[in-house]
């Protein structure tokens, strides 16, 4: 666990130093997305929620704003996983949703990570209304 800490510390370190060097007009806006989504995912997986959604929100904006249908649904997966961390499950079943809707669209695989991660949380009121 400890040796995991250090691991994830390190690489948030490196990508947010990469964003440092990154963040700029001239950076390919597909790259900057995916290095948003990293840094997103470190953060949920350390417990660092409200940063993570923080970071999720600013690429799905630049993800929609440069027409990136994949990076789109992707992080759309992800927002979903982070509200759900949050216990915000409507907002996730939501993003889960509309991720759904645009992998069908684009017509390429990815919505049943998203449809999974929906099933799940369908499953679980189940049962705690039981």
């Amino acid at each position: 666990m400890h040796q995991g800490d250090r691991c994830s510390d390190l690489a948030l370190a490196s990508y947010l130093h990469a964003l440092d060097i990154l963040n700029s007009p001239e950076t390919d806006s597909y790259a900057l997305a995916l290095l948003l989504g990293n840094i997103a995912e470190v953060l949920l997986l350390t417990g660092e929620y409200d940063e993570a959604f923080s970071y999720e929100t600013r690429r799905l904006a630049l993800a929609r704003q440069y027409g990136h249908a994949l990076q789109e649904a992707q992080s759309l997966v992800a927002t979903g996983d982070v509200q759900s961390a949050r216990g915000r499950t409507a907002e996730a079943r939501a993003a889960w949703t509309e991720a759904i809707t645009l992998y069908e669209e684009l017509d390429i695989p990815g919505a049943a990570v998203a449809r999974q991660r929906l099933d799940a949380v369908s499953d679980d009121n189940a049962a705690a209304t039981r």
